[in-house]
């Protein structure tokens, strides 16, 4: 949950990528931008994302096989997206 900190999430995935042996895998948890918008958070602080732009930054930066699961619980939904090196 610290992705809604990062002002560049890109550059970050890239040096996750970089750094990564092949076969090493990442997840990245979060809640949507939809969740979030209702805790009237600081936009100075936060930036949210969909599941699906966090899936496109995860694919854009060198993970390809980047996919997204899901936890339904209360009163959240949680989300953490999958990504691997080959």
């Amino acid at each position: 949950n610290t992705l809604y900190f990062w002002k560049e999430p890109k550059k970050y995935f890239r040096e996750m990528f970089r750094v990564l042996k092949p076969g090493g895998s990442i997840a990245i948890g979060f809640r949507d931008d939809k969740q979030m918008s209702k805790l009237n958070l600081s936009k100075d602080i936060f930036t949210t994302y969909s599941q699906n732009e966090v899936i496109s930054l995860l694919r854009n930066s060198g993970f390809p096989d980047a996919r997204g699961t899901e936890k339904k619980g209360k009163p959240f939904v949680s989300y953490c997206a999958l990504a691997s090196k080959r």
